[in-house]
């Protein structure tokens, strides 16, 4: 965001230095100064001229050389921040915004769920799921981690040792399938990465037991079987993160989603699949209300509650539609079961799906949602010897209007041994562009591999309806709050 001319001024006259010419101004994204920002005008240390290399005051404020005469890459990098970097800067006064890395070590957040109600058994098993709402720059890097931990805690079923993700609960129950089976997991654990306020949604939902095993039986995935999960009502409560916090109970039970919405899906190849989650937005982060899984062309209706509702999309290559670890998993949930029910083999394979080649979309849906997508993007490219990184953006669909191009290098941890392919993605470097491209020339900013991680550049094209204002989330040049439309792809380091 730009503080303005009046704001701008008001600081310059507080400081100790007056600043006689154009001026750099870094801020965080609750936007406080940052003091003590390296900035660099240019590709390297002299390089395009001598003296491009700024340090910013106690206000966040730093001098514009004088020597930049031309458009170039600016770069700010400050301890505990990730890397910022504009690729097309034209000399002047400018803002640039810097956002807090994520933490190196997970936070806790723990407790029970409540207000399911009275158990009957009904051949449903019930269950919670607590998250924290998601915001829209949080969607830019959406993965099923995001919905499901890749934490697991351990419950015990007809004497049996099985894992569940560490965010579901179960309430006490006893389910009949050919005879009673006991479940009981009233904690959640779910993470956050950084100290903070957090607005955290529990929602309650449940499946029928005996189709869940005949479909496994037959073959099918958790993924496959995403329509069978009935999603009933929610809850949410603020949580205040300053370290490991307990007891942070969650009733499901505040909201009912009595509501619902049509979504119909576009025609799109059999090559592909789409994933759609209801949500409610309230002061600007999203509560989930539903998930479905769509065909082509299908037309579903998904749960809701209030006034205005939206979609959010996901359409992605559906490479290996069998996920490997889901099915093992699922079948240790159930493995009790296995001498009555799953005595045919399930058909595995070894790759599971990606969530990193794919285009989303936000839709309003107060009278239905019909999602268009931007296409999905190849691979992007690096030249390592010129230090560019190549891609190619997607064609623009008649309705839309391209808002920016947005590229992180990201240092990845994953957990393959977890319910889903999932992963702790570190941000080290951003770069921000109000205009599509097609190439980066990278900076020289060195960054040190820990042989325990990977590391990957994600690029994804910003658009929005031509219709669309604009918001008030202004990130370096990009209106956030306006973006509607996402397609990504990564390229491993």
């Amino acid at each position: 965001m730009k503080l303005g001319l009046l704001g701008l001024l008001s600081i310059l006259c507080a400081g100790s230095i007056a600043f006689a010419g154009d001026v750099i101004t870094v801020v965080d994204e609750n936007q406080q100064p940052v003091a003590n920002a390296t900035i660099l005008f240019g590709y390297d240390t002299g390089n395009p001229f001598p003296g491009n290399t700024m340090t910013t005051d106690g206000n966040g404020l730093a001098s514009v050389p004088g020597a930049w005469k031309a458009d170039l890459p600016v770069t700010v990098q400050a301890s505990g921040f990730a890397t910022a970097t504009i690729p097309v800067a034209t000399p002047g006064t400018m803002t640039i915004q810097m956002n807090h890395q994520e933490s190196a070590t997970e936070i806790q957040i723990g407790g029970q769920t409540s207000g399911f109600g009275t158990m009957v058994d009904n051949g449903k098993v019930q269950f919670g799921m607590v998250i924290p709402a998601l915001s829209h720059a949080q969607l830019l890097s959406f993965d099923m981690s995001t919905i499901i931990s890749p934490q697991t805690d351990s419950i015990t079923v007809l004497g049996q040792e099985i894992d569940l993700p560490s965010n579901i609960t179960l309430p006490d129950q006893t389910v009949t399938y050919v005879f009673p089976v006991n479940l009981s997991k009233p904690d959640y654990r779910t993470y956050v990465r950084n100290n903070g306020q957090y607005l955290m949604t529990a929602t309650h939902g449940n499946f029928p037991l005996a189709k869940a095993v005949t479909e496994l039986r037959a073959g099918k995935t958790l993924f496959d079987m995403i329509n069978d999960l009935t999603f009933v009502e929610g809850g949410t409560a603020t949580v205040s993160v300053n370290g490991d916090v307990a007891n942070q109970d969650m009733p499901v039970n505040l909201t009912q989603f009595n509501s619902s919405i049509t979504v119909q899906a576009p025609t799109f190849d059999s090559s592909q699949l789409m994933v759609s989650v209801a949500m409610n937005e309230q002061n600007g982060l999203m509560l989930p209300t539903d998930l479905k899984r769509f065909t082509s062309g299908q037309s579903m209706s998904m749960k809701s509650t209030g006034s205005t509702p939206s979609v959010v999309s996901l359409l992605m290559v559906n490479a290996n539609p069998t996920l490997k670890s889901m099915v093992e998993k699922a079948m240790d949930m159930l493995s009790p079961l296995k001498g009555i029910a799953l005595t045919a083999p399930v058909p595995l394979t070894s790759n599971p799906q990606s969530f990193q080649q794919l285009s989303y979309t936000i839709t309003p849906a107060a009278g239905g949602a019909a999602p268009q997508f931007l296409p999905l993007i190849d691979t992007p490219t690096l030249d390592s010897a010129n230090h560019v990184l190549h891609f190619t953006p997607p064609t623009l669909p008649s309705g839309l209007t391209a808002v920016a191009t947005y590229l992180v290098l990201a240092q990845i941890q994953t957990f393959p041994s977890s319910t889903i392919q999932s992963e702790a993605r570190t941000r080290l470097w951003e770069i921000w562009s109000p205009a599509w491209l097609s190439q980066v020339e990278l900076p020289n900013i060195p960054f040190s591999k820990d042989p325990n991680y990977t590391y990957r550049w994600e690029v994804m094209f910003l658009a929005q309806p031509t219709t669309v204002s604009g918001g008030t989330t202004n990130v370096n040049g990009v209106d956030l709050d306006s973006v509607t439309h996402v397609t990504r792809n990564s390229l491993a380091l």
